[in-house]
């Protein structure tokens, strides 16, 4: 199946696309990536977002993979089609591309709408890292009781110990190289800038977005920054505490400041992601009421060399030890 460069179709060819993604986010996750989607055709029809487009017999589009080369990572921003084969396709264009022989790291943040992409990404050498998004209605939240603790509203100042606690929090976990590919301090002041002014993973809320002091005035405690991704939903882009405060209800202290905050509007629902082996974490957002909606993946994977661009295994192979 042929596989076309996507800056070079037609905005009336993708548009059917756009409109299907932004459909299965809203009905599947709450969340409306309109903002996000119009960014990416701004980003292709200038040039600046390379991708792929796989066509059938007919010359439609059945598959659409885009990504970008940035502080030396290759992030992969969309990777989906109809069907598994042509999903293989595309990402083994990205792979052969010029932008990854210029990059130290390939990873992915990505919500397939098949099977089919983990099989696809580790036939490539990708650790896959299953993210479970979790949903509570704002109605049904129930915090714990348990010791008091201060909680106190965003400050815009609080970006720099913000960006040391994440670095902190992450610190030695697979999950932060999705945030910070080499856990420097540098990506995750940029990462925040990223949440904070565009629309990436919602709009930045900061009336509802909630930090814990700690003992000195340059760290932390704890963070909950907050999004929103529709009128009705709002999303917990971070929960983060200090690893030296653990166990002490921070995290449970500040969920319950932030739907306090959320009531009384349009919002209905409280949404986050955690890592499908955070079994901790887990434990928490079930006690609060969170239940699993879907899933999204982390791919992630060191340079591709000559000797790692085969597949690392044969596919029956793949499929029977997913």
């Amino acid at each position: 199946m042929p596989c076309d460069d996507w800056r070079q179709a037609g905005a009336a060819e993708l548009a059917p696309w756009y409109a299907a993604e932004r459909d299965r986010w809203t009905r599947v996750l709450g969340w409306d990536p309109v903002l996000v989607l119009a960014m990416a055709e701004e980003a292709r029809q200038a040039g600046r977002l390379a991708g792929f487009v796989a066509r059938d017999d007919a010359g439609r589009i059945t598959g659409v993979a885009y990504y970008n080369h940035e502080r030396g990572a290759l992030q992969i921003g969309a990777l989906q089609a109809e069907r598994a084969d042509v999903v293989r396709d595309l990402l083994d264009r990205i792979l052969e591309s010029p932008e990854a022989s210029f990059a130290r790291r390939y990873q992915g943040f990505l919500f397939p709408p098949i099977g089919g992409v983990d099989v696809a990404l580790t036939r490539r050498r990708f650790d896959v890292m299953p993210q479970l998004y979790l949903g509570c209605r704002l109605d049904g939240l129930a915090p714990p009781a348990g010791t008091p603790v201060q909680v106190r509203p965003w400050r815009d100042e609080d970006v720099p110990a913000a960006a040391r606690l994440l670095a902190r929090a992450y610190a030695g976990t697979a999950t932060g190289a999705a945030f910070a590919p080499e856990g420097r301090l540098d990506e995750w002041v940029a990462y925040l800038g990223a949440v904070l002014h565009s629309p990436a993973c919602g709009a930045f809320e900061p009336s509802q977005t909630v930090v814990i002091d700690g003992p000195r005035p340059e760290r932390l405690g704890g963070l909950v920054l907050t999004t929103r991704l529709s009128p009705s939903t709002v999303h917990l882009a971070q929960v983060a505490v200090d690893p030296d405060q653990h166990r002490r209800g921070l995290a449970s202290a500040m969920i319950g400041r932030v739907a306090r905050l959320s009531s009384g509007g349009a919002t209905r629902d409280v949404t986050l992601l955690v890592a499908d082996d955070n079994a901790p974490a887990r434990r928490l957002y079930e006690r609060l009421g969170f239940e699993q909606r879907s899933v999204f993946l982390l791919a992630s994977r060191g340079r591709i060399t000559r000797q790692s661009a085969s597949p690392r295994v044969a596919e029956g192979t793949a499929v029977a030890a997913r």
